[in-house]
């Protein structure tokens, strides 16, 4: 990984626990520790991760724990730092993530010293209001996972209405799409960035579909746009957030 960084001239500036193969890897504790030995190697600034996905009563929320206390051990004295991430809402277990709602999220960070990362797709697919989750967030906040959340409409005799599609097609035409291209007013979130001296990481997370990436140069150009789309909302913003 050192080699790549060195070739590419680019600095890894997060570390975030694998989230597949779906319930193998998935916010374990194992994943948890090596992500943060990773980032503790590569000087990377943050390690990401979510909560248990599990009752605190379980076998699997107290290996998380434990994971936890190791790996704040591990940081201590770096200048790497623990970043928990906002979890979507989905219908499933996903929704009952004990660590789910906001609050509680930025309880568990101050009662644990840790800091947090704000998905903004999460945030829309809850649905919450992304000013006021940022509002709540923001003292402990130091990256950001920036993408758009697209409603899917359809029209009936009563007028149109939001339409949730089945969870995987949801992840494809809803999820993680490109900046503008969704219904989150991602840049009044960039502005109050701005506004309150945010120095933190952005990462864009955009879902492979939104980015075409059956073609190369598709990609090349929808990466571009969705950096312009930050660049250009942070505008003259001293000091201002680096974008990866």
């Amino acid at each position: 990984m050192m080699r790549l960084c060195r070739a590419y001239e680019m600095d890894i500036l997060a570390v975030h626990v694998p989230l597949l193969p779906p319930g193998k890897l998935k916010n374990n504790a194992k994943g948890l520790v090596d992500a943060t030995r990773m980032a503790l190697e590569l000087a990377a600034p943050s390690v990401v991760f979510h909560g248990p996905f599990a009752d605190w009563a379980t076998k699997r929320a107290r290996r998380w724990m434990s994971a936890l206390d190791r790996c704040r051990r591990m940081v201590e004295g770096t200048a790497t730092r623990l970043a928990l991430e906002n979890v979507g809402v989905y219908e499933g277990r996903e929704s009952e993530d004990v660590l789910g709602p906001i609050p509680i999220l930025c309880s568990f960070a101050r009662l644990y010293d840790l800091y947090l990362t704000l998905d903004t797709c999460h945030v829309g697919n809850g649905p919450l209001d992304l000013m006021e989750t940022y509002a709540q967030m923001q003292p402990h906040l130091i990256n950001v996972h920036l993408s758009d959340y697209a409603q899917i409409k359809h029209l009936t005799a009563s007028g149109v209405h939001n339409h949730r599609l089945p969870l995987g097609r949801h992840g494809l035409y809803a999820e993680h799409q490109l900046l503008g291209e969704g219904d989150l007013p991602l840049r009044e979130f960039l502005a109050r960035l701005k506004q309150d001296g945010y120095d933190g990481t952005i990462n864009l997370e955009i879902g492979p579909a939104a980015l075409q990436i059956w073609s190369p140069r598709k990609t090349r150009q929808r990466l571009a746009q969705a950096r312009r789309f930050i660049t250009e909302a942070l505008a003259e913003s001293q000091p201002g957030p680096r974008v990866i």
